[in-house]
């Protein structure tokens, strides 16, 4: 059962992200972040390795994880 990211994954990468200048919304996520902000963008250069990676969400799930056709995010 479960699924879902490693809470403390995210939690490490929150921490990372938050010692390097760029603090995540806590129910935000990645959603509100302005990456072209210099600072930011170089707190999720270092960050990134840490991010944890979505599972798929069923396992007949074929649409991209990785785009939104609607956002291009």
């Amino acid at each position: 059962m479960g699924g879902g990211v490693d809470a403390s994954a995210l939690q490490a990468f929150r921490t990372c992200m938050k010692d390097n200048g760029a603090e995540l919304p806590e129910n935000g996520g990645m959603r509100g972040l302005k990456t072209e902000d210099p600072s930011i963008a170089k707190a999720l250069k270092k960050c990134r390795p840490l991010l944890p990676t979505m599972p798929p969400r069923s396992p007949g799930d074929t649409a991209s994880p990785t785009t939104s056709p609607a956002t291009g995010t």
